[in-house]
C-alpha cells in the first residue's frame, strides 16, 4: 500500500515534468537557429566505429554518401573485425576521395572512436553506429546547433527502423517514449543524459579537451555526456536530427544489450555523486537516472507481480485503485499522449507488452547481471547481432516522412 502511494507520487512529479518542462524547450532551440554561410561551408567529418558489421556497413555508407552538403569527409574504423567487413569496404569504397579507411587490433568502441577522432581534422565531427542510417540534410539540420559558442554536442534523435516483429515494435515505443523524450525534456534544463552513440555530433577541439571517450567503461556515451555537462558546456537536442537504427530482434540479443546498459550506467552514476558542482546534475539528472534507470525498472516488476498475486490468490482487492492509477499515470499519460504526439497511433497497441513483458524482463537482466558478476563475466562486451533488415524499412520511413 505504502509503495503504491509513493510510486504514484513520483509519477505525478514525472507527468508534471513531462508536460511543463519541455514548453521551455522549444524556445531555447529557436532561438539558438541561424543560417549557415553556404558560400563558406564549416567541414565536417563523420565517424563510424566498426566491429563485425558486414552486413549492415554497406547500406551505412551508401546513406552518408548520399549527404547533401560539400565539405565533409567519412572516417570508417575497423576494430578487429573478425568477418569480412574491413576487407568489403577497401573492395567498395578504398579509392573514393571523401572516405578514410582505418584499422586496428580489437579494442573496444571507446578506443575505435577516439583513434578516428584523432585522425579527424574538421570542427564538427559526427559519431553514428555502423548500422545507423541517416537522411541526406543530415549535415544542413545539425550545423546551426552549433552557432552558439557554448553547445559543445548535438544528440540526434534515434528511430527504430527494424520494426519486424513484437519485440522490435515495443523497444520503438520505448525509444520515442523514454529515451527521446526524455532528452527532449532535459534539454530545458540543460540537462542530457545521454548523447546518443548511434547518432550524436560534438565540437572536436572540446572533445579532445576532454580527453575522448573513457575505456572504462561499458557505457562510454554516458560518461563523455556527463564530463561535458561537468564543464559547463550545452548539449542541445535535435529532434530534426533524425537516425534509424537497429534494435535486437531476439530476446537473447536483447537481454545482452539491456545487461550491458545496465551495467555501463552503474559504472558511470557510481563516479557522478550528487554533490557535484553543476547543481542541475546534482539534483535533478543524476537522481533521475538512479531512479528511473536502475531502482524503478526492479521496482515496477515486482509491484506487478504481488499486485496480481494478491488478486488472484488472496481475493485482497485493498490496493486496486492504487494500482489502476499508477497504470493509468505510467502507461496512458506518459506513453499513450507522447506516442499520440509522435508517432504512428497504431503503436499503441504495443504499450501493453511494454509494461506487462518487456518490464518484466528487467528482472531477468538483474539477475543475469548477479550471475555475471559470480562467474567474473560482467564487464565483458557483448556484441549485439546485425541482421541486415533495416535498409527496406528505413526507405518506407524516409518516404512516409516526405510524404508528411
Amino acid at each position: 500500500m505504502i509503495l503504491l502511494i509513493i510510486l504514484n507520487c513520483i509519477y505525478v512529479i514525472k507527468v508534471l515534468l513531462y508536460f511543463c518542462l519541455p514548453k521551455k524547450q522549444k524556445v531555447v532551440a529557436d532561438a539558438d537557429r541561424v543560417i549557415i554561410d553556404d558560400m563558406n561551408p564549416i567541414g565536417v567529418d563523420i565517424i563510424v566505429p566498426m566491429f563485425n558489421e558486414e552486413k549492415v556497413i554497406l547500406d551505412t555508407i551508401e546513406a552518408l554518401n548520399k549527404i547533401k552538403y560539400s565539405n565533409y569527409t567519412i572516417i570508417l574504423i575497423d576494430d578487429g573485425s573478425t568477418d569480412g567487413t574491413l576487407a568489403l569496404i577497401r573492395q567498395h569504397y578504398g579509392n573514393y576521395p571523401n572516405i578514410k579507411i582505418l584499422s586496428q587490433p580489437n579494442k573496444g568502441k571507446a578506443a575505435a572512436l577516439n583513434r578516428a577522432i584523432e585522425n579527424s581534422y574538421n570542427d564538427i565531427i559526427v559519431c553514428i553506429d555502423a548500422d545507423t542510417l541517416i537522411e541526406s540534410d543530415l549535415i544542413e539540420k545539425l550545423l546551426p546547433y552549433f552557432e552558439d559558442s557554448q553547445v559543445a554536442a548535438v544528440a540526434g534523435n534515434i528511430k527504430v527502423c527494424n520494426r519486424n516483429n513484437l519485440i522490435t515494435n515495443v523497444q520503438a515505443v520505448e525509444y520515442t517514449t523514454l529515451y527521446n523524450y526524455d532528452r527532449k525534456l532535459f534539454e530545458s534544463v540543460d540537462g542530457i543524459l545521454i548523447i546518443p552513440g548511434a547518432l550524436g555530433a560534438f565540437k572536436r577541439e572540446i572533445v579532445l579537451s576532454l580527453g575522448g571517450y573513457r575505456s572504462d567503461t561499458l557505457a562510454e556515451d554516458t560518461e563523455l555526456t556527463l564530463r561535458i555537462l561537468c564543464n559547463n558546456y550545452k548539449i542541445r537536442n535535435a529532434t530534426d536530427l533524425v537516425g534509424y537504427t537497429e534494435t535486437p530482434a531476439s530476446l537473447k540479443m536483447f537481454l545482452k544489450q539491456r545487461i550491458r546498459w545496465k551495467v555501463g550506467t552503474f559504472q558511470v552514476l557510481k563516479n557522478y555523486p550528487f554533490s557535484h558542482q553543476n547543481k542541475v546534475l546534482s539534483y535533478i539528472i543524476i537522481p533521475y537516472a538512479w531512479i528511473f534507470g536502475m531502482i524503478l525498472p526492479i521496482v515496477t516488476p515486482l509491484i506487478d507481480i504481488m499486485f496480481f498475486y494478491q488478486v488472484f490468490f488472496k481475493r485482497d482487492f485493498s490496493t486496486v485503485n492504487l494500482y489502476l492509477s499508477f497504470i493509468l499515470i505510467d502507461s496512458v499519460i506518459c506513453s499513450v499522449i507522447i506516442l499520440l504526439m509522435k508517432e504512428n497511433p497504431f503503436q499503441i497497441l504495443f504499450i501493453v507488452f511494454q509494461r506487462f513483458i518487456l518490464r518484466q524482463l528487467s528482472l531477468f537482466t538483474y539477475v543475469a547481471i548477479i550471475i555475471k558478476a559470480i562467474t567474473g563475466k560482467l564487464f565483458k562486451w557483448d556484441k549485439i547481432t546485425r541482421y541486415g533488415n533495416s535498409k527496406a524499412a528505413t526507405i518506407r520511413a524516409l518516404a512516409e516522412m516526405q510524404e508528411k
